[in-house]
């Protein structure tokens, strides 16, 4: 410890040698990125890494742009006509048997028999389907239509116990399913479970592996009516509905994507099944992910039975928006038009989608989610496993929170993979403001993206950040973080130049740099004590025609920053250098 504080005091006395032995380069492009105080930059993003709420006083001008908190207290959000939301019911408390037997490590087990005689077209089965509303189960009938070779399609009776779907569109759904769907969400999804369970001692676990889904068509009682509720649950997946009852299964015990019939076909008494194509593609994802975490936890390979619900539901739009070949507009606007009563600006960090608390306030949330998985797509196109298939290489690791994303990106050799959420939450953050069209700090420069608006957090009253939540302020370029509890890092775009700054000695320092912009370049020289605090600065206008520049600072300076900033009069900064 003293030999440490010995050259700190050093530090002072032998700086021209130190700056000149450790001559510090820096190249730097379009992106600045400021980890300590004053923070020079347009925006500032503040996370909170500790395991309780911490209090932020943002202290910045409410005549700023309109705002975006990932992480406050949950506020109320107004639904939009007939917009439709897939649910997946919460299983947070699901308790499975902690004395069952683990299963060996093996490829493949045989399937059970999961019916004791042959069904036959026309017939009646009945299932276990689970009210939105309630969370309550009831039985419904349903008549078997058809089979292709890797779903069985059954749809609710009318009144008149005729099928609500014809005969041709049942067969229609079952082609586009074993044609397009199946084999496009193995491909870039993974496999699937459609049974887990034990053999008939109860000792070890069974797998059905890419084996027939039942795709149930029915009216989902979700309350929708077109008038006082406009909102309707499209689809949902039951994880109860694949596994043994021994292991806290509904008793279904097969692989169901459950799918709505009103509104979601249409709202004239002829359902178009053409409609509901995207919506299970949705679930799908959503069984292939519940399937996949739920085997690693009866194997032993996880503690936890499920994947985190944002990233899962995050895949699952991905699914969509791959499927379809076309961006989810509706969940951009979400968004887009997020106002300060919503979770995405006043209530929920990027991690947390709480159906019982939110059912009806989080498509927001939901936008955010969805460009998440478009973030990960797009940052890792160029690499093998990536791209469209990123969602399966982070499936196929172990795990069901964000280190099974970072472990997925660094099997794909992502260069940029982040080492802990902090700095994945940030990026992604960064990304949505900044665009850049290359770097992990945009979206490959895809058009789908350039209209994101800047949003971030614009008022004055004090924000309670929770735990593993952030949010972005615009801030004047004076804001000096008081809360020691917070991390913050500022960042600013300044176009596409290029610099590199070499301090040559401890009253020189060398600039060399392209093109000039039109308004010209000036050096602003920052030098602080050891707890970095600003002591003094020295400003050098940079001309095409130099490249060495000589600055004065105080000489009690322990730590030297070298900022380059446009000729405006902005104080915004392209790039920095710093000499400690």
């Amino acid at each position: 410890m003293k030999r440490v504080e010995l050259i700190k005091r050093c530090i002072k006395n032998m700086a021209f040698l130190l700056l000149f032995c450790l001559i510090f380069s820096l190249s730097v492009s379009a992106t600045v990125v400021d980890t300590q105080a004053p923070y020079f930059g347009d925006y500032l993003f503040v996370y909170n890494g500790t395991d309780s709420d911490v209090t932020l006083s943002p202290n910045i001008s409410s005549s700023l742009s309109h705002s975006v908190m990932m992480n406050l207290q949950s506020g109320e959000e107004t639904m939009e006509t007939d917009v439709q939301m897939d649910w997946t019911p919460d299983y947070s408390n699901l308790q499975l048997p902690t004395n069952f037997k683990k299963a060996p490590q093996v490829n493949r087990l045989d399937a059970p028999i999961l019916y004791a005689s042959a069904v036959e077209p026309g017939d009646t089965l009945t299932y276990l389907v689970c009210n939105p509303l309630t969370g309550s189960y009831y039985y419904q009938n349903f008549i078997y239509q058809t089979s292709g070779s890797y779903c069985n399609i059954l749809v609710e009776p009318d009144a008149s116990g005729n099928p609500k779907i014809s005969q041709t569109d049942a067969e229609k759904l079952a082609t586009e399913f074993d044609n397009n769907i199946q084999p496009f969400m193995v491909e870039n999804f993974g496999n699937y479970y459609t049974y887990l369970g034990t053999d008939y001692s109860g000792c070890y676990l069974q797998i059905s592996q890419n084996q027939k889904m039942d795709i149930l068509l029915y009216d989902i009682q979700d309350g929708y009516n077109g008038t006082t509720v406009r909102s309707y649950v499209g689809g949902y997946t039951d994880l109860t509905d694949f596994i043994a009852t021994n292991l806290g299964g509904n008793g279904n015990e097969k692989g169901i994507i459950h799918i709505d019939i009103y509104p979601l076909m249409g709202k004239s008494g002829i359902p178009d099944v053409e409609e509901c194509y995207s919506t299970i593609v949705h679930e799908f994802q959503h069984q292939i992910s519940y399937s996949d975490s739920l085997f690693d936890y009866f194997t032993g390979a996880t503690d936890v039975c499920i994947n985190d619900a944002w990233w899962n539901e995050a895949f699952s739009m991905a699914a969509e928006h791959l499927y379809t070949g076309q961006p989810l507009t509706t969940r951009i606007n979400n968004y887009n038009q997020a106002n300060n009563s919503t979770p995405l600006r006043n209530g929920l960090v990027l991690g947390y989608l709480d159906y019982s608390e939110n059912n009806n306030n989080i498509a927001s949330n939901y936008g955010a989610s969805y460009l998440f998985g478009q973030y990960l797509r797009c940052q890792t196109k160029h690499l093998k496993g990536g791209g469209n298939q990123i969602y399966r290489s982070i499936l196929e690791q172990t795990g069901t929170d964000y280190t099974a994303i970072l472990s997925g990106l660094a099997s794909v050799g992502y260069e940029d993979t982040p080492k802990s959420f902090y700095e994945l939450y940030r990026n992604f953050r960064m990304a949505t403001i900044l665009k850049n069209p290359t770097g992990p700090y945009g979206f490959a420069g895809e058009s789908t993206f350039a209209g994101l608006l800047t949003n971030v957090y614009t008022g004055t009253a004090n924000l309670t950040l929770k735990p593993g939540g952030a949010v972005v302020l615009s801030k004047p370029s004076d804001f000096t973080p008081t809360n020691s509890s917070l991390s913050y890092v500022s960042f600013s775009n300044r176009g596409e130049f290029t610099y590199d700054v070499n301090a040559v000695s401890d009253t020189l320092v060398n600039v060399t740099h392209g093109n000039l912009p039109e308004c010209g370049i000036r050096m602003l020289a920052a030098g602080y004590d050891k707890d970095l605090k600003l002591l003094g600065t020295d400003e050098i206008t940079v001309s095409n025609a130099q490249e060495n520049y000589e600055y004065i600072l105080p000489e009690e300076v322990a730590v030297k920053k070298f900022f380059l900033l446009k000729n405006d009069g902005s104080m915004k900064p392209l790039s920095y250098a710093e000499i400690r």
